[in-house]
């Protein structure tokens, strides 16, 4: 189960700080996740506190593998957190089948959960019923904004 805030705003905008955090990628947050939730803490909201849990409280932090500098830095305010929550806002806002699934989540694809790096937050556009389908019922494009591999020399 995914963190999500107590007054049932969405959980993306957790997730998503956690990714703005220095030092932590998808398979070192993939580590916090399951240890928190091994812990029961995902359950009872130690990241649904919102953003100021790991800021006013660095030890709960440090207990998942986590500096104080990184536990600060969850807590961000700054306007370039602004922008990029906007940014997010509004694409979810352009279209109705628009959407965020996030690590831990019910409709996760649980093949992603296999890899060593899954991606913390997964955006969307169609059926999101869909993801937890039996692959043989599903389809899914995962476009990137890294290049791809050059071809192989014969």
């Amino acid at each position: 189960m995914a963190p999500t805030p107590s007054d049932n705003t969405p959980a993306w905008p957790l997730w998503l700080r956690l990714l703005r955090v220095p030092g932590l990628g998808p398979a070192r947050i993939k580590r916090v996740y399951l240890a928190m939730q091994m812990d029961g803490a995902v359950e009872a909201g130690a990241l649904a506190q919102g953003p100021d849990a790991l800021q006013n409280n660095p030890l709960l932090g440090l207990r998942y593998g986590l500096s104080a500098a990184q536990c600060h830095a969850f807590g961000d305010h700054s306007s370039e957190w602004q922008h990029t929550l906007d940014q997010t806002q509004r694409w979810l806002a352009q279209g109705e089948t628009r959407f965020i699934v996030t690590l831990g989540e019910p409709d996760y694809p649980p093949q992603l959960m296999d890899i060593s790096d899954p991606p913390t937050l997964l955006f969307g556009e169609g059926c999101r019923g869909l993801l937890p389908a039996p692959p043989a019922h599903r389809a899914c494009a995962m476009p990137t904004a890294s290049p791809p591999p050059p071809p192989k020399a014969a």
